[in-house]
Parts: structure tokens; sequence; C-alpha cells
């Protein structure tokens, strides 16, 4: 669809012509020269908006300047379409290059960049309105006829005349010298204007034809070819250029053909390209502002029609997908963020291979209470730790928190379960400042032990339990901690029980010491009584029995 605009002209506007474009030349059909990007940026910061809107004295000075015509090979007023393109892609390409490295500098040339098309109408109608020296040389004052009276009180004078009173012929006897002068100025005013319909003329022949044959390589080419179409349009269209119009021999239905006959098919044609650059945009936040903005940016096209359907469909498609992408990852961060992984430190914890074998590092059920003590701290740097509960506790000492703190874990903590001199149950709990992916964990348990014989959910976490003839294994992984260790700042707890059959049967003749403690009176109970009975965590029910097991 072609967009109507009212293209300016200016009558007698060759009188006022800058003394550039008056003196210039036919445009070159040389190359511009291609300043480096900081150049172009020095001369661009010396750009300052035109006050007026049309005319040769709105082309900014900045682009008349003599520093201009050497810095880009020629004065402006000899440029041609061509050399308007060159500059359009120079400046470009410096403001992509500029742009992560200085991006107030490519915002400067952007802003001259949105000039230079205004520059480039008002120099080509210029240079259709110039015309040749008149061959007379110009009177002099001396030399010019002064007419008898001025000619606002001639006619200040036919006003007052009687209604009744003849009217007075159209020339008196002062009056052909004014005349003359009068008719010259018109001649004068028709011959610009003949020879500005011949430069149009020109001007639209010679675009046609480029149009024609035009070949388009790069998707920007789309957004070329279509404002040439359009401006040739336009000026078409204006009825004060059907002179030039007619004199050209192309007609506004000649146009509207190079637009469905040229346009059009390479709209469909390049669209694989298009897809190719929208694939290559990257599956960032950067990428995604790129997708929403590729078919004005990558073909010049800066508006939806119909015409662009498909690459609009297309960009939408690449940008829905990128978005995608990008809520993926943050879901991902998000996760990182929430939850930890702690594969390594189950690998650490969780030795042997099958429930029968299986050992908490190097310690396990059995083995001599000295023994594990010398073990755990040599593996862990673990020492006893004083208790209320009578327990044989064993933790990493105050000096190693805060490496483990730097780790988001507070390093654990050993129960050992005494049966005499050996140890019965191993008990281990640790704090973890993030969730533990509960599926992942369980995966990892189940390559060394076998799935679970047992499973419990519970509100939080949930509860593995593996038995064989000699040896039992309880796991529990819960995403929330005790009020105490969450205001700590940890967020989840592993916790382990680690029993031989020996435990268990130890728990039977404590549960029966515990029931003839509780049948004494309190008058008979001995020392040695109430310290089993706390060190035992006798049950305070008398038909409760000690279990071995994760404590609750």
């Amino acid at each position: 669809m072609m967009v109507p605009l009212i293209i300016r002209e200016y009558p007698t506007l060759r009188m006022a012509l800058p003394l550039l474009l008056l003196t210039s030349t036919s445009p070159s059909s040389a190359d511009i020269e291609r300043p480096a990007c900081g150049d172009l940026t020095t001369w661009a910061y010396t750009f300052v908006p035109p006050a007026k809107r049309a005319g040769p004295d709105s082309i900014p000075e900045v682009f008349q300047a003599e520093a201009f015509a050497e810095m880009f090979g020629k004065p402006v007023a000899q440029w041609n379409d061509r050399d308007f393109d060159a500059l359009d892609q120079h400046m470009k390409d410096c403001q992509r290059q500029l742009f992560k490295q200085n991006r107030q500098a490519a915002k400067q040339i952007n802003t001259v960049r949105r000039h230079v098309p205004a520059v480039e109408r008002e120099v080509e109608e210029a240079r259709a309105l110039k015309a040749e020296p008149s061959a007379e040389p110009p009177q002099t004052a001396q030399e010019r006829p002064q007419p008898s009276r001025p000619p606002a009180a001639r006619q200040r004078s036919e006003v007052t005349e009687s209604p009744a009173q003849p009217r007075r012929p159209a020339r008196s006897e002062s009056e052909p010298a004014e005349a003359q002068v009068a008719e010259s100025s018109e001649a004068a005013e028709a011959e610009g204007d003949r020879e500005r319909q011949a430069a149009l003329a020109e001007r639209v022949a010679r675009e046609y034809a480029s149009l024609q044959g035009y070949e388009f390589a790069q998707l920007d080419d789309l957004g070329k070819y279509l404002r040439k179409v359009q401006s040739l349009g336009r000026v078409l269209a204006d009825e004060r250029n059907s002179q030039a119009a007619a004199a050209s021999g192309v007609a506004k239905a000649d146009v509207k053909a190079l637009y469905e006959n040229n346009f059009l098919p390479a709209v469909e044609r390049m669209h694989p390209q298009f897809e190719e650059y929208l694939a290559g945009l990257p599956p960032t936040k950067a990428g995604l502002t790129q997708a929403k903005r590729a078919v004005a940016r990558a073909t010049g096209v800066r508006y939806a029609n119909d015409v662009m359907a498909d690459y609009i469909a297309s960009a939408e498609q690449r940008a829905g997908a990128i978005q995608a992408a990008l809520d993926r990852d943050e879901a991902a961060q998000r996760h990182a963020r929430e939850h930890m992984d702690v594969s390594g430190r189950l690998d650490a914890l969780f030795q042997g291979s099958g429930v029968g074998r299986a050992r908490l590092g190097k310690v396990a059920p059995g083995m001599s209470t000295d023994e594990t003590i010398q073990l755990a701290g040599d593996l862990w740097g673990y020492r006893k730790t004083p208790n209320m509960d009578m327990d044989l506790v064993l933790a990493p000492p105050r000096e190693a928190l805060q490496r483990f703190k730097a780790q988001r874990r507070d390093g654990g903590r050993l129960t050992l379960r005494e049966m005499g001199d050996r140890v019965g149950q191993l008990e281990f709990f640790e704090h973890y400042q993030a969730k533990m992916e509960l599926d992942s964990v369980r995966r990892q348990l189940v390559d060394k032990y076998g799935a679970p014989d047992s499973e419990k959910r519970t509100d939080h976490g949930v509860v593995w339990s593996w038995t064989t003839r000699d040896r039992s294994l309880e796991v529990e992984v819960k995403n929330q901690a005790d009020v105490i260790m969450h205001a700590a700042g940890f967020r989840s707890r592993l916790g382990m029980a680690l029993w031989n059959e020996d435990y268990e049967d130890h728990l039977e003749e404590a549960s029966e010491r515990c029931h003839e403690i509780r049948r004494k009176p309190r008058s008979e109970r001995s020392m040695d009584d109430a310290s089993f009975f706390m060190k035992h965590h006798c049950p305070m029910v008398s038909d409760s029995r000690l279990e071995p097991g994760l404590p609750g």
C-alpha cells in the first residue's frame, strides 16, 4: 500500500539557494569515503538540528561544512542516492560497533542518522530546482525602469475613484516599464519551473530504471527498495509534478507494478534468510529484544502489514521460543538457589556396597568405642561434645564451623549408642542451608543399597529403611529444620541411623532393666539405676520397649 506524502515545492527557491548548492556540479558517481567510527563520532557530536523543516536552509550545518567534504570525499551537493545509502549503512555499522563500548556515542550517531533521509530529499529537490544563470546581464539600479508610482498607491487611487467614472485603461503612459518587469519575472519563473520539471522528469526516469533492475541481496534491501518505491509514488501522485511525470514516461501504474512484480516476490523469496537471521539470535534478554524488533531491524520495513505477515509471525515465534528458554533458565536458577546438591556429601558419608557392608565414612556398628572416636577424629576432625542427655556425641570444634558455613552446612553431629565398650548404633544428623532434591537423594542411595524395604512420606520429607540379617539402615531427608536451626539459616536436615543385630539384642536386655527400675520404689533406686535409666533413655510408659533407629 502506497503512503501518500505531500512534496513541498518552492517556485522561487532557486533565488534563495545557498552558495553551496548554486555552485554545485552534477552528482558524482564516485563512492564516498568511510571515516573511522571514532572520527564519525567526533563529527556527530557537532550536529545541531535545523530550525526549519523544509528547503535547503533546513540542511544541518554539519553536512555543509568543509570538514564534511574532506571527511567523506566530496560535498553533500554532489551526493547521489547510492552515497546516502552508503552513509546510512556506515553509520549503522558504527552504531553496532560502539553500542557496548560507548552507548552514548552510538545514540549520538543514531540522532544524526535519523536526519539523513531529510538531507537527501532536500539535496535532490534543490538540485531539481536549480536553474542556469540568465543570459542577459543584470540591470543596475540606474538602468532599471522605475514606475511613476508604487503599485499599492495606484490600487488605492482606483478604489477611491467614483463608480460612475469609466475604468482606466490597463496601462498608462507611466506603466510600460513596470509591466515589462512583471512579465520578465513571470517568464523567469516559468522558465525555472520548466527546468525543475525537466530535472524531475530525468530523476523519475533514472530512479524507475534503477528499481526495475534492482537486485535483492541482503534483508535490508527490502526496506531500501520499498522506501524508494514509496518516494517515487509520492512524486508521481503530486499534481504539481504532472509535467515531469508525463515527460518521464512513468505512470503511477508503473510504480504499482514495481511493487507487485519486484517487491512482493522478493519478500517471499527472502523469508528463509530472515528465518536464518532469527535462528542466530541468542536466547538472552538482548536476543529477545532483537527478535521483537527483528522485522524493522533486519528488513528495514518499519510498519506491520499483510505483506510482512509471515515475517512478523516468524519473529513472534522466535521471541516466544527465547522467552520460554529464559523462563526455563530462570526456573533452573531459582531451583538452584532454593535447592542444594548434596551428592558429593552423600558419597562421603554412605560407604559400602549393600546394606550388609554399609558404613558411615569408615566407621561401622560393632567397632570399639575408642576406635570409633579415633576414626571420626581423623576423618572429620570430630571431638567429644558435652550434652545434657549423657549421650556420647562427636562434633566438629567451634573453630571449624566457619569453614562448614562456607560450604552451606553445619558440619554434622554423630551420636554413638553404646553396648558395653562397643558401638551398637551410629546416629548422624547434618543441616544444610537449602532444600534437598528428594528424588535425587533416593536415586543415589538406591545405586548403593538397592531399593528400600520401606518408604514413609512425612510432611516435609521422607524416611527410607533397609534391613538385612545382621545390619539395618534408616535414612531421613527432611526439607524443614527446627526453629533454632532455621533461625541460624538452615533449611533442611539429613538424618541416618545404622545398627547391627547385636544392638537389637542389647536393647531387648536394656528394656527389661528399664522395666525393673520402674517397678522399684523411688527409695530403693540406686545411683547406678538412675544413671542407667537416663543414659539409655528408658521409656516412661511401663509397657514401652527401646527401639533402634532414628529418634521420633
